[in-house]
């Protein structure tokens, strides 16, 4: 009785169930059994950080246990990206739509943008300014720039491509490094490292406009037309480089490269290893057009494309928010009697000391909290925590990997922080139900406060006129608890 099984158990075996439908449908009821029983079958989860333990605990331990089944090759995780510094939510109207960001902006400086950002190692920030720049000053002037004066110059002075004749060092030298870029973009597609892949690409593209600016071709085309020829085929080969290394980050436009260059077929049809081959002399071009436009910096996102929650304070707290939450100095930190991971601490509201039962044992030592002014819930119903009632809770701010109380520096224990005096009791349940999380604060050199979430309001945690700091790097959009 009682007994819970944790939905996620449930939930990841629908990978294997989902492969055995789906080869039912397809009439036959044993295709899926390659994927899942041949040694060669590599399976990768491409999932958000908050999933990793279920991937790679819970659903390899399952597929042991029935046996014969591959067990997840890699997970790539990423971190979260958020936007304004805000934590994405649909809920709080924090969000971009992305079929409105279709309707406005290219499919393919979008795809751009959210790789070359992509959280691979830490969260990432949705920025309109960073969108704007990244598309004018990389895919424009970088990619898009060396395709088209490559393009144009050679169809203006030779009408087709030019077959190449010997090649000097700087030729071979640039064709080398060529085939290093791709070879180490291959290699961070192998290791799911789509950020560090895309950038060696985009590298490829700014040597290629290196390399046209030393061979000079508007005047080689003056005195030695041959040379120009070299220079001009040695170019389209980056470009048709490109325009292969380019197809799985930017399909859209790798296609278009792909038939401006006069190519047959399309380029995902091409293999990797295809990005190397020679580009054919006496090969016609198709309709020569720039890849990408230029955004105007000062154009706003349409309010049906991003929505943000309101940021200021209001001058009031709405009346109907639960809480009371006070200053307290921590007077005494020392070890619970019956529990190896919990602390008693003795807690100053004022007028008032309480005890405390509190989880900070692994996060800090005693003497990092004891003087310390933090954040208590003063209204939480007291509860018996293994022997020992705690008259309230501290809060703290958590992620995954770290735990930081909330500081009220520089405030009066007993000081209000927000809430009304007097609150009624409320159980741990309906704390849960608050939400509290950690914010960036402008003006505070890159520290952290905490923000309450109340209807549509945003209300920055406060003690003595000043915001309440989080005491360590907790990422922001986590919650406070």
């Amino acid at each position: 009785e009682g007994k819970k099984i944790y939905v996620w158990f449930e939930a990841v075996m629908g990978y294997l169930s989902a492969s055995k439908e789906w080869a039912r449908l397809q009439g036959d009821e044993k295709l899926w059994e390659p994927f899942w029983k041949e040694k060669g079958s590599r399976h990768y989860y491409f999932i958000g950080k908050d999933n990793i333990p279920f991937h790679t605990i819970i659903w390899p331990a399952m597929l042991m246990g029935v046996g014969g089944l591959n067990i997840p090759y890699d997970v790539p995780a990423n971190e979260y990206m958020r936007l304004g510094k805000e934590k994405f939510s649909k809920s709080r109207g924090v969000l971009v739509e992305i079929p409105a960001l279709l309707e406005k902006y290219d499919p393919d400086a979008l795809r751009y943008y959210f790789t070359i950002i992509m959280p691979e190692h830490r969260d990432a920030e949705f920025s309109w300014d960073e969108f704007f720049r990244k598309n004018n000053d990389e895919l424009v002037s970088t990619y898009g720039n060396f395709v088209n004066r490559v393009m144009t110059f050679t169809e203006k002075n030779f009408g087709e491509v030019p077959g190449a004749k010997a090649l000097e060092k700087v030729d071979e030298e640039f064709l080398e490094k060529t085939k290093e870029m791709v070879d180490g973009a291959s290699n961070d597609l192998e290791k799911c490292t789509f950020q560090s892949a895309l950038k060696k690409v985009m590298a490829l593209a700014s040597l290629g406009n290196k390399y046209f600016d030393e061979k000079g071709p508007w005047n080689q085309i003056k005195n030695d037309k041959d040379a120009c020829a070299t220079t001009m085929n040695v170019s389209l080969r980056a470009v048709r480089t490109l325009a292969i290394v380019t197809a799985p980050f930017l399909p859209f436009s790798a296609n278009r490269l792909w038939t401006m260059l006069g190519c047959e077929g399309n380029v995902h049809a091409q293999s990797w290893d295809e990005a190397f081959a020679d580009i054919p002399a006496g090969q016609k071009f198709g309709d020569i057009k720039p890849l990408f436009k230029k955004l105007e910096p000062e154009e706003e996102a349409p309010s049906e494309v991003v929505q943000e929650v309101e940021k200021a304070p209001p001058k009031e707290l709405p009346e109907d928010v639960p809480l009371e939450v006070r200053v307290g100095r921590v007077l005494e930190v020392g070890n619970h009697p019956n529990a190896d991971k919990l602390y008693l601490m003795k807690v100053s509201l004022g007028e008032e000391t309480r005890t405390l039962v509190a989880g900070l044992k692994g996060h800090y030592k005693p003497d990092e909290l004891e003087g310390k002014s933090i954040a208590i819930l003063c209204n939480l119903k007291p509860a018996k925590i293994r022997g020992v009632e705690s008259k309230g809770m501290l809060l703290a701010a958590e992620d995954d990997s770290n735990v930081g109380v909330l500081l009220a520096e520089g405030a009066e224990p007993g000081d209000l922080i927000i809430g009304k005096d007097g609150a009624a009791e409320i159980p741990f349940s309906q704390f849960q139900d608050i939400v509290l999380e950690v914010v960036e604060l402008e003006g505070f050199e890159g520290k952290r406060g905490a923000v309450l979430v109340w209807d549509d309001k945003r209300i920055i945690l406060k003690a003595g006129g000043k915001p309440v700091v989080v005491d360590k790097d907790i990422a922001a959009g986590s919650r406070v608890r």
